[in-house]
């Protein structure tokens, strides 16, 4: 996978996202409260698109599944090629979208994306 600049921050963002909605995170701080907000908005967006459902099934495979613990070496190539094979689609496609969800939460966020 070709890293962006923003894939790692995104990456800790969903997986923060995911804890805090199972109850496992909380943090007053105002940076935490608005990472959990853009992700809130990015899956809004999603509902609303044709295909958003599909995108939304490939962050829970991918950036949702075991918050608990950082992804080791390999874990999000590992979890791209599971939502592969569990969605039908091909591991490029599968990192279109990711690389899509990135964006989109680095907009929602108001981060520089290049």
């Amino acid at each position: 996978m070709k890293k962006d600049n923003i894939r790692d921050y995104a990456a800790e963002a969903f997986r923060f996202y995911a804890l805090s909605r199972s109850g496992e995170a909380r943090s007053d701080d105002p940076a935490a409260r608005a990472d959990i907000e853009a992700v809130d908005r990015v899956i809004q967006t999603l509902r609303d698109e044709p295909d958003g459902d599909l995108a939304i099934r490939c962050l829970e495979l991918v950036y949702f599944s075991q918050p608990r613990k950082l992804p080791g070496r390999g874990a999000i190539s590992d979890r791209a090629r599971y939502a592969s094979v569990q969605l039908g689609l091909s591991e490029p496609v599968i990192y279109r979208k990711l690389r899509q969800l990135r964006r989109n939460l680095a907009l929602e966020r108001g981060l520089r994306i290049g």
